[in-house]
């Protein structure tokens, strides 16, 4: 299981750093909320001059009080509103790791990713020319014996056939790794994404969705054996993300809710319908 999701997480990464129009204001990558990549806006968090921002973590479940806990969440932003560093801590977890997160960036775009937990780390590094990405790799090392195993290093080609985009990513030696179709609407949003996999020839397709304000509202994935994920993003008459809703073969199962005070970021609501546990982030 974590090595299928650090296979998957490049294709996240590439996404993020590939524009979609109509995200909030604050919130400019929803479906990085309550995850290891920056969701925040970084030129609204420039222009409001925040350079951090602290949050408590408390816990309810079905008939039961709102309960606090030793939980809390820490971000830092550098001059230009990038996410330089993230900490979350969730004692009420079976895992009750704290985890860091580290960011640096060249131009805006994200070079260096660095997550660390008590015993280990994490590495994932990433290069550009004309603001694409072209090579990555990734590290994970333990800090007792300072030995570090490369995992993943990747090179990244692209051909843009008409309203369309095709990334092919290679292993470093020379195998092909994955391929990567984006295709965009007429005002250049992206209208359908298709991952194939050589090995199995399974291909994972995933259907975008944009309201009339062209905010984006709903991520359609089917993977390549039938299952199908959805996430619907629901907005704010303000243009704020109000929540963010996970199906699962058309079951609700998890949703996040974002609570505004005055534009700002007030709470973040984080309900899994399977345990029924909700996490609420209460920022300072």
């Amino acid at each position: 299981m974590v090595f299928y999701f650090r296979r998957t997480r490049i294709i996240s990464v590439l996404l993020w750093l590939t524009p979609i129009q109509g995200f909030s204001q604050l919130i400019n990558q929803p479906l990085n909320v309550g995850g290891g990549q920056p969701f925040l806006n970084a030129q609204r968090i420039k222009e409001l001059g925040i350079r951090e921002m602290h949050g408590k973590i408390y816990t309810k479940r079905p008939s039961d009080l709102i309960r606090s806990t030793d939980g809390f969440v820490d971000y830092k932003f550098d001059s230009l509103g990038n996410t330089t560093y993230s900490l979350t801590y969730v004692p009420h977890h079976p895992f009750k790791d704290s985890i860091v997160h580290t960011y640096q960036y060249e131009q805006n775009n994200l070079t260096y990713h660095r997550t660390e937990r008590n015993s280990d780390y994490s590495i994932e590094q990433y290069e550009y020319a004309n603001g694409k990405l072209i090579n990555s790799e990734e590290r994970i090392g333990l800090k007792r014996t300072h030995e570090e195993v490369i995992t993943n290093a990747l090179v990244y080609d692209y051909l843009y056939p008409s309203n369309q985009e095709l990334i092919t990513i290679r292993y470093r030696g020379g195998n092909r790794y994955r391929e990567v179709v984006l295709s965009y609407d007429s005002i250049h949003r992206i209208s359908n994404k298709q991952i194939k996999e050589p090995l199995t020839g399974l291909i994972q397709t995933t259907h975008y969705r944009y309201n009339a304000t062209n905010q984006l509202e709903e991520i359609a994935c089917i993977d390549g054996i039938g299952n199908m994920t959805s996430t619907r993003i629901e907005y704010e008459p303000s243009t704020e993300i109000r929540a963010i809703k996970t199906y699962t073969n058309g079951t609700l199962t998890s949703e996040i809710q974002v609570i505004y005070s005055n534009r700002q970021l007030s709470s973040v609501l984080i309900l899994n319908h399977q345990t029924q546990l909700m996490e609420i982030i209460r920022m300072d």
